[in-house]
């Protein structure tokens, strides 16, 4: 009867739009999705204010609605929430066109006032639902609608995604890796000169409230392999290792120390049979590809991997300009044309810049 009465006599003439939100917010709260999202929808005929549009109200009231009525499902009928997510998101791709260019017409900081933090709930609950394509999806979402991230969307998505985790073993010799599950449990590594972030990246990509990989300003603090496993016991979740490896270059380190870690890493490029991705992290403040990059490149190439995916990544984009971080880039593609048309990546561990496409 609420729904009816804010709806009007014939549906298509409703009340005020915050008394359209407040009862879709009930309405979604009980399970009636249906009438939330059609009460949503009717707001585009409450025409806009100075700021706001109408179709951005009614954008923002459709991911609340979404939220909530997930929300209720845990709460209720928690066996139906991967169901009733996959749902949410097929509406949510039909609304999108149509809305698109209404919350673009609305100012970045009045998108992350309105948009941000519904978009970061449902994230939350897709996560909950363990609908991982679907959370990034979301994510992509909120790219091609300028629509600004913080911290909590970092969080959320990397709760849903990597719930469990912890160090596997610390290997200092290539003999004392873990057991090689290629098929069963994939595996990607984390590459880079001394000091690179490549500890800090993993930090920031798991949300951990503990630092599970050690970081310092201490240069060559890592010196052996790291593994992490990632949802061992979780069914719906990808089951994979995520490894952290030491550092190359000596700058303002004892060469006796790193030695020996450039045939530890070849040894693992070359063996690992599990191994399908590298990440090349690159300090955006060298502006270029130092000795130690070209020598971790050099690893990889005689280590002869074909189907082992390459990715640079550029790190601590939070302390350069982004024209710097754009001409590294640029310098760095430059430089590998002739060999690879590489990928290449933007990241910051500090500041969470980029860690959602990671």
């Amino acid at each position: 009867e609420a729904a009816q009465l804010a709806a009007g006599e014939d549906g298509k003439s409703p009340c005020g739009y915050m008394t359209l939100r407040h009862v879709a917010h009930s309405m979604a709260k009980v399970g009636a999705y249906e009438a939330a999202m059609h009460l949503s929808k009717l707001q585009m005929g409450c025409g806009r204010t100075k700021f706001v549009t109408a179709g951005s109200r009614a954008m923002e009231s459709i991911l609340e609605v979404c939220s909530l009525y997930l929300q209720s499902t845990t709460e209720n009928m928690p066996r139906l929430l991967a169901a009733h997510g996959a749902q949410v998101s097929l509406d949510l791709e039909k609304v999108l066109e149509q809305y698109r260019d209404e919350v673009l017409a609305i100012t970045p900081h009045r998108r992350y006032r309105m948009l941000t933090g519904p978009f970061n709930q449902l994230l939350r609950w897709y996560g909950r639902a363990r609908l991982i394509p679907q959370a990034l999806r979301a994510c992509e979402i909120m790219n091609e609608l300028g629509i600004p991230r913080d911290d909590m969307t970092v969080h959320f998505l990397s709760r849903g995604a990597a719930p469990q985790y912890a160090r596997l073993k610390r290997a200092t010799r290539f003999t004392k890796v873990p057991q090689d599950w290629p098929g069963r449990r994939p595996e990607i590594v984390f590459v880079g000169r001394v000091n690179s972030g490549k500890s800090a990246i993993i930090n920031a990509l798991l949300s951990a409230d503990v630092r599970v990989a050690q970081v310092s300003k201490k240069r060559a603090l890592t010196k052996w392999l790291d593994f992490f496993e990632i949802n061992p016991q979780r069914a719906g979740l990808p089951h994979f290792m995520m490894v952290d490896t030491p550092g190359l270059g000596h700058a303002e380190v004892r060469a006796q120390l790193v030695k020996d870690f450039p045939d530890l890493i070849y040894s693992y490029f070359r063996k690992r049979q599990a191994l399908k991705h590298v990440f090349h992290l690159v300090d955006a403040r060298n502006k270029k590809l130092l000795p130690a990059d070209k020598q971790i490149i050099h690893l990889l190439a005689s280590a002869q991997r074909p189907r082992v995916r390459y990715t640079i990544v550029i790190t601590k984009i939070d302390v350069v300009s982004r024209k710097l971080a754009n001409e590294t880039a640029e310098r760095i593609r430059e430089e590998m044309a002739q060999y690879v048309d590489v990928d290449i990546m933007f990241a910051s561990a500090r500041s969470l810049r980029g860690i959602d496409q990671l």
